[in-house]
């Protein structure tokens, strides 16, 4: 029995030494992906919270207005421009609002998991923290509230500013 205490001290002892590799966050985007992944996301109930936000300012938007001259958008305007683009190419509904919340949200994980293999230091400290982070910041039930790419730009910008 001791070999294998001393098998498990020794992989665990390496894991807390060395610094994570491009693997290392290739296997924990994909582990991010699975966990969220949400194949029936277009089905259940309305978020009338941010539907409400977005869909009066696309609708304005594919009917010639401006924003913030013909109509008030609550953020800002790459967040209406996105969204109607999309819209206009697969088609005004809600499952293409949800779609673009859904890919942006898995986007901006997969984005935090690059710009953590740079700054933490041991393999060890990213294999904890992109479980409790997945946890904490994508919950089955509120995906949409991230918004699609609005933090996923912000961390884009941040990964440029590392490399």
């Amino acid at each position: 029995m001791k070999p294998f205490f001393s098998a498990i001290q020794r992989n665990l002892t390496r894991l807390m030494e060395t610094p994570p590799r491009l693997q290392d966050s290739l296997v924990l985007s994909i582990f991010a992906i699975l966990i969220t992944l949400q194949p029936y996301f277009l089905h259940g109930k309305i978020n009338i919270f941010e539907l409400g936000i977005y869909l009066p300012g696309i609708q304005a938007f594919l009917h010639g207005a401006l924003p913030y001259r013909d109509f008030f958008h609550l953020r800002g305007p790459l967040e209406i421009y996105v969204p109607t683009f999309l819209m206009n190419l697969f088609g005004e509904s809600i499952p293409v609002l949800y779609s673009y919340f859904y890919i942006g949200t898995i986007f901006t994980l997969i984005l935090s998991i690059v710009i953590a293999k740079n700054l933490f230091k041991t393999r060890f400290v990213l294999y904890v923290m992109v479980p409790v982070f997945v946890a904490r910041t994508f919950p089955r039930v509120v995906f949409h509230i991230w918004g699609g790419m609005r933090y996923a730009l912000g961390l884009l910008v941040l990964l440029l500013i590392i490399y």
